[in-house]
């Protein structure tokens, strides 16, 4: 998403900045500030999370939905005029200490992720289970693709949605149809004690014989 007053790209991910460090040059304050520091420090914090976690570091699609999903306190809505971008910042404890749900699907081109071995359409699912009624939780799904392809497209490739489903009623359900997304976030609360079903649409897709990596983390809100 774009600032509508500036039409600037929105951050898709905040985090911390205004490091101290009395070997950075004093007539700074010995303070490491902005983008120039809150990236290395995102950075860091995603190579600490895959060195401790295999899983992770296999699947780099489930990263962002990790720092999407592990905020806590520290929101910025006063700083995003118009809506669109994530808030809040990425708490490292919740992202390696949380006992959140992660997952990807394989890796496949549309024929293969999106229709069945007769050719008919059909969506990507995973089952979550022993979930407890009143329980919120923050749910980020994600894709990665070819940078050449959207470079060529000058967007994104895919219009999906992603919603959840428990005993086949929607609970939380949300359509990226702009070309825009790369991400879908959202938060709900889980109305029964049980199972709940994550279900993504592709509605269409500009880049049908790229590959695309789907991952996603579901965490509870603390």
């Amino acid at each position: 998403p774009t600032n509508t007053k500036t039409g600037a790209p929105k951050p898709e991910i905040m985090n911390l900045a205004g490091f101290y460090d009395a070997v950075f040059p004093s007539e700074y304050g010995h303070s490491f500030n902005g983008t120039s520091s809150s990236t290395p420090f995102s950075a860091a914090m995603a190579a600490v999370l895959m060195s401790k976690n295999s899983f992770i570091k296999g699947h780099p699609e489930v990263v962002k939905p990790i720092f999407l999903t592990s905020t806590a306190g520290h929101v910025f809505n006063n700083r995003d005029t118009d809506g669109g971008a994530a808030p809040g910042i990425p708490s490292f404890d919740l992202m390696a200490y949380s006992k959140g749900y992660s997952g990807y699907w394989p890796k496949g081109n549309d024929q293969s992720l999106f229709k069945d071995g007769n050719g008919n359409s059909r969506d990507l699912e995973v089952t979550l289970n022993n979930l407890v009624a009143g329980e919120k939780y923050n749910l980020a799904v994600a894709y990665l693709t070819k940078g050449s392809t959207i470079k060529k497209l000058k967007k994104l490739p895919l219009k999906w949605s992603v919603t959840v489903y428990q005993n086949n009623k929607s609970i939380s359900s949300y359509s990226a149809n702009n070309y825009d997304h790369q991400y879908i976030l959202q938060t709900f609360k889980v109305p029964k004690s049980g199972n709940i079903t994550i279900r993504i649409k592709r509605n269409s897709n500009a880049a049908p014989d790229d590959k695309i990596a789907f991952g996603y983390h579901m965490t509870k809100v603390p």
